[in-house]
């Protein structure tokens, strides 16, 4: 029984994951196809995400990760040609279904924030275009418990947030 405890407790936390809540809606909405314009806002475009493993990260190292992945996954090409690109990233847990919440709530919230999982919400990430140069501004909240534990705010040439 004692070497299980010593194994278990010299064991590293698990590396932060972040993963589409529903690839297909992220992709649609990413380019508009498939979606009735008439029912979605797509002047800022709605990613949402969920996360596992973020909860031992301070909020400092929550950010970087979270820019980390956005440079990752988003192309710059890609969202030169949008206004504003907004990633949402949620705590996974078992007991909800994100995938059942998204097309609602990027649908009837006016943030596209999914209704009744506030206190879920780990981070939201607002990217807009400044005029019609290469120009973004990022603006990152960090929250842990429903709280804000972190607000950043950088504007920066398109290749300092997204991948070439």
């Amino acid at each position: 029984m004692l070497a299980l405890l010593l194994a278990l407790g010299g064991c590293a936390p698990e590396a932060p994951r972040i993963t589409p809540v529903d690839a297909g809606f992220n992709a649609s909405m990413l380019t508009g196809r498939g979606l009735d314009p008439r029912l979605y806002d797509l002047r800022e475009r709605l990613q949402y995400h969920e996360a596992a493993h973020m909860d031992a990260l301070s909020s400092a190292s929550a950010r970087v990760v979270i820019d980390a992945f956005i440079r990752a996954h988003y192309a710059r090409d890609e969202v030169m040609r949008l206004g504003a690109l907004a990633v949402l990233v949620y705590r996974r847990t078992a007991f909800v279904d994100y995938g059942d919440l998204v097309y609602e709530s990027a649908r009837d919230t006016d943030a596209g924030l999914l209704r009744g999982q506030g206190a879920r919400l780990v981070a939201q990430v607002r990217l807009q275009r400044v005029g019609a140069g290469p120009l973004w501004t990022r603006r990152l909240v960090v929250y842990r418990d429903g709280e804000i534990a972190l607000r950043d705010e950088q504007t920066a040439d398109a290749s300092r947030f997204f991948h070439e």
